[in-house]
């Protein structure tokens, strides 16, 4: 059929079908695809309604529609239908304004303006005193413009949606007309406070309700005589605050009929008898109550079946479901209510036998689904998924890991209606089985629009030099030869821009990089290692990060070590690559937590204005990153326009981030200034050493070890660890046993595979809880614990929440950081304004990390455990599980002494965490050691001088 015919047969079509076509279309859409195409379509869309979207769009169809506009001013008075938003492109409803004033548009019947900032504000004021639209909405509106709410004709509008509520509400008039209101965020004390205003609401629905302690208003004495009569239908997608604030706020509504609510995390809310005192008379109460699962508050199950009796069943007919996934457990009514549903991984149901499966999670149109969890059974059914996004659990699992088979996705066709879905994303899996399961995918989804891939999981190892030496050159060659077997790439980044590359002979396995100071400077990254002051330090940490941030995205994995950091073998990298490279965002030798932020120690202080707490160290001499880690790398670098200090950089986002951190044993002789000896390597051939300066010496070591290593049989039996739960032994003859064992694990575990070491893991764990049965030696326990680290390290656990309880001003600068951040974002160069922003953005950064402080030590207060007193304290793990775990907990210990500073130290471990509180009158210690970890960067500043 030829493209004649197909625009024959279009133009066929009659003008009602045509318009009916458009009316699904954004206006600049039309006006690119029909302007001027024949003489009926330019007629056609020139008289009909226009909907105008800038939320989203095409800069090239919009820059064409505006000349357009510009051109033509009839195309205003089509216009019937506007949105602006300032979220995406920043001040785009003051431009529009200034070239577009509001009262162009005299057939305007609804406006939505998103982000609104104060000239905005007074432009909106300024127009509706001539402008009547009858539907508007107006979210996320900053402090300034309260009044607006005041100059609006708000006598006719009956909806209403806002990002909050206006702080000033002595200046709102009666809102009588409204009866339908949406709203971003809010409080219940700022909601009580503003009902009275909207008298007649029916309709209430909050994206977050959050805490709100505000002690000028108790809620229970502020009702007293009131009642919100009209509210008949609630929706409170996050409750994020005090059910007993909840509960006095519902027993003022006596004519709700409906409410619909989700909350995580908020162990009161799941009370089963109080919510029966709370709405016996509903006709629809819909919830999901998420709580985090542990060994410790497992009675939470008997919490859940608290909602199993008649009250729920038979007098209303309301079904509960609780189920448990990998670290949480959660209980929801049926149908399901939300459209975003999670498959659980033991699911437990209790059932009206009235209900089917089909219609039990009807709404659910995301589905997560972990392959692990993934069985042949009917009792799961989604007919309205249109997105699926596969997952797998944390490497913390001791299974193998799982890949996506067609027997997944035969598994997946018995829940869902397959051929209505239109995205997939597989790229949080570990990988695919073979091209066949993708064959098969594509044969089932004819609808399918978008899908993301399993990321590619070839890495890249870059050596940070100076001006390479030939044994560095020698050593990447053989590690580049052995590296391109299980994909990953070999560079060095060479610093000196005098140094002529193109001399370099070799293989081209290994690929040399230079890159300019003046390219660094342009895109923002150095001051990598800088120690302060003013002076723009750029260094091949800069020059690295710069290629791999941004010049080169094509390594799902990559690996920076500076060039003194020495590798006994290449089996050394290829075992800590296989190992944790897959499953980890970042990989460094120790994770010391400052969780709040005291900048007394170390060098804490140029982490402020930088980070909120809690800020996190490491040497990294030593790091790997994954690829989501460096885009977030760049991301933070943009806004800041410098790379912040390297050793608090990369811990401090990933922590926040709550991105997977893995310290492997094999990085903990990383050391500052340590002499090390062939002695030392010899005993744990398999680590990464730093400093190893004597690049001669290296090759000479590497050389002893090969030659050791054909000479002499170190095996390692599991039999000689089992003898030790079983004989007795001197304390001098078991210290020099282990020492031997230890010996013989180090210098073969680099030839295991990822299974068997996490295996090994996973046995010594067990030997260690026998050998505890039996009362062996604690000096035998202990070791074992050990073993199982230097088999295979977990990640390091999540960081605890600080803040339990936000103040208004601290939700406040928040907003004002995120909006002064993307407004830094909008700037492709820098400018005066721009770095204005950036100065604003860390004055409030700082003013935020004073607050929480405050906040933290408020809640310690309330929980009476401040203390003024040196508290070593040990958490150790618990043994009762067959897995040794480095969940350890945190606990802030705080003072309210003026005369200390608090140092919350975390050094993860599989066994024990260890918490100080310092006085500064006993900091000398730690500041000597710190002037020694930092002489290294003057030095190396000089020398680059």
């Amino acid at each position: 059929m030829s493209e004649a015919q197909v625009m024959t047969k279009f133009d066929l079509l009659p003008n009602e079908i045509l318009l009916q076509c458009f009316e699904y279309l954004n206006a600049p859409d039309i006006f690119f695809c029909f302007n001027n195409l024949n003489c009926r379509l330019n007629q056609l869309i020139r008289h009909i309604p226009l909907y105008l979207n800038f939320e989203y769009f095409d800069k090239l169809i919009f820059n064409q529609f505006y000349e357009d506009m510009l051109t033509n001013s009839e195309i205003e008075r089509q216009i019937v239908f506007l949105e602006l938003s300032n979220r995406k492109i920043w001040y785009q409803i003051r431009t529009f304004l200034s070239l577009f004033p509001l009262d162009c548009f005299s057939y305007l019947r609804t406006l939505i303006l998103d982000k609104i900032d104060d000239t905005d504000g007074k432009e909106i004021l300024r127009i509706f005193n001539v402008s009547d639209i009858p539907h508007h909405y107006f979210t996320n509106w900053l402090e300034e413009t309260n009044t607006i709410l005041t100059t609006l004709p708000m006598d006719t509008i009956q909806t209403l949606s806002i990002s909050t509520i206006p702080s000033n509400l002595s200046i709102i008039p009666q809102l009588t007309s409204v009866i339908n209101i949406t709203m971003s965020h809010c409080s219940l004390k700022e909601f009580c406070r503003f009902f009275i205003h909207v008298p007649k609401l029916k309709f209430l629905k909050i994206n977050v309700v959050f805490n709100d302690n505000d002690d000028s208003i108790i809620l229970e004495q502020f009702m007293i005589n009131k009642s919100i009569r009209y509210l008949q239908k609630l929706i409170i997608n996050s409750f994020e605050g005090e059910f007993d604030d909840l509960e006095i706020v519902l027993k003022h509504t006596p004519n709700l009929k409906s409410l619909t609510i989700s909350a995580r995390d908020n162990i009161d809310i799941i009370d089963a008898n109080r919510w029966q005192q709370l709405i016996p008379s509903f006709d629809v109460f819909k919830f999901k109550f998420i709580i985090t699962y542990t060994n410790e508050n497992d009675y939470i199950f008997e919490k859940f079946q608290e909602f199993q009796t008649e009250f729920w069943h038979t007098q209303h007919y309301w079904n509960i479901v609780w189920e448990l996934n990998q670290h949480q457990a959660s209980i929801y009514s049926v149908p399901y209510a939300f459209n975003k549903y999670t498959l659980p991984q033991i699911p437990q149901r209790q059932l009206n036998l009235s209900i089917q499966n089909s219609n039990l999670h009807k709404k659910v149109t995301d589905l997560t689904i972990y392959l692990e969890q993934i069985i042949e059974n009917d009792e799961y059914q989604f007919p309205n998924v249109k997105s699926i996004k596969f997952e797998n659990y944390s490497m913390d699992q001791n299974d193998e890991p799982s890949y996506l088979e067609v027997k997944h996705i035969v598994y997946v066709k018995k829940m869902i209606n397959i051929e209505n879905l239109i995205h997939l994303d597989l790229s949080s899996l570990y990988g695919i089985k073979s091209s066949l399961v993708l064959l098969q995918i594509f044969k089932e989804t004819p609808h399918l629009i978008s899908w993301k891939d399993v990321e590619t999981q070839n890495g890249a190892l870059c050596y940070l030099s100076y001006r390479p030496a030939p044994e560095l050159l020698e050593f990447a060659q053989t590690l580049a030869e052995d590296a391109v077997k299980y994909g990953v790439d070999i560079f060095i980044m060479v610093d000196d821009d005098k140094f002529n590359i193109s001399t370099v002979k070799g293989s081209s396995n290994v690929r040399l990089i230079q890159i300019s100071r003046e390219k660094c400077l342009q895109h923002n990254y150095h001051k990598a290692i800088s120690s302060g002051g003013t002076w723009r330090y750029i260094t091949s940490w800069d020059k690295a990060l710069l290629y791999f941030c941004v010049f080169n995205q094509n390594y799902s994995f990559v690996w920076l070590l500076e060039e003194d950091v020495f590798i006994p073998n290449v089996q050394v990298f290829r075992a800590l690559h296989e190992l944790y490279s897959n499953t980890t965002d970042l990989i460094v030798p120790h994770h010391d937590l400052n969780l709040i932020a005291s900048d007394g120690l170390w060098r804490w202080v140029m982490a402020s204005g930088k980070f909120l707490p809690p800020w996190a160290c490491s040497m990294v001499n030593a790091v790997g990153f994954s690829q989501r880690m460096l885009k977030a790398m760049d991301h933070f670098v943009q806004w800041l326009g410098e790379v912040p200090f390297h050793e608090y950089f990369f811990n401090t986002l990933a922590a926040q981030l709550n991105f997977t951190i893995v310290t492997p044993t094999e990085l903990n002789t990383i050391e500052y200034a340590k002499p090390f000896s062939y002695t030392d390597v010899r005993k744990q051939p398999n680590n990464m050493w730093h400093p190893i300066k004597d690049f001669p010496a290296g090759k000479v070591w590497r050389n002893s070890l090969v030659n050791e290593s054909s000479t002499h049989n170190y095996t390692f039996e599991f039999a000689d660890l089992e003898k030790l739960c079983q004989e007795s032994q001197s304390t001098t003859n078991i210290e020099q046993h282990l020492e031997d064992i230890f010996f013989r694990f180090e210098f073969n575990k680099a030839n295991f595979s990822l299974n068997t070491r996490r295996l090994w893991r996973q046995r010594f764990s067990e030997l260690a809880q026998e050998c505890e049965k039996r009362n062996v030696s604690q000096t035998v326990v202990s070791f074992l614990i050990k073993l199982t680290d230097h088999a295979y390290k977990l990640p390091e656990p999540p960081v605890p929440e600080l803040v339990k309880i936000k103040s208004a001003e601290h939700i406040k600068l928040e907003r004002e950081i995120n909006e002064t951040k993307q407004a830094i974002y909008q700037f492709t160069t820098n400018s005066s304004a721009l770095w204005d922003l950036r100065a604003k953005a860390i004055e409030l950064i700082k003013k935020l990390t004073w607050i929480i402080r405050e906040e933290i030590f408020a809640d310690e207060r309330r929980n009476n455990r401040t203390t003024t007193q040196l508290i070593p304290v040990t958490v150790s793990s618990s043994r009762s599980t067959a897995n040794t775990t480095n969940a350890t907990r945190i606990v802030p210990l705080l003072t309210t002494s003026t005369t200390t500073t608090v140092s919350l130290l975390s050094h993860s471990s599989a066994t024990q965490v260890a918490i100080v509180l310092r006085q500064k009158q006993s900091n000398k210690a730690q500041e000597q050691k710190d002037q020694q970890m930092f002489g290294r960067i003057k030095t190396m500043e000089n020398y680059t001088t």
